[in-house]
């Protein structure tokens, strides 16, 4: 069940029909254990989807180069704390 894979984006294209299976599993169109029409020919899915799914044999290699470069970055700095707002401010007068 290998799809078409649309290079540098976040959607993988189907090429065949797969069915939902009860025990959260796809499968292809004429096995019985399918219950629900999960997608058809064409149809975008998104790459995390695949991915839980097993339609991609690997990971996407820029997703674990940008990981590595996350990992390569130095910590951010702690925020600072915001001063209060003055609530002992005077009253202002009527016109």
């Amino acid at each position: 069940m290998k799809p078409h894979t649309d290079v540098g984006s976040g959607v993988v294209t189907v090429d065949k029909r797969l069915y939902l299976t009860e025990d959260d599993r796809l499968v292809e169109e004429g096995n019985p254990d399918g219950r629900w029409l999960w997608c058809t020919p064409g149809m975008p899915i998104p790459r995390e989807q695949a991915q839980h799914y097993g339609l991609l044999d690997e990971p996407e290699p820029e997703v674990a180069a940008e990981s590595e470069q996350e990992e390569e970055q130095p910590p951010a700095q702690p925020k600072r704390r915001v001063p209060a707002a003055n609530k002992a401010r005077t009253r202002a007068t009527d016109k």
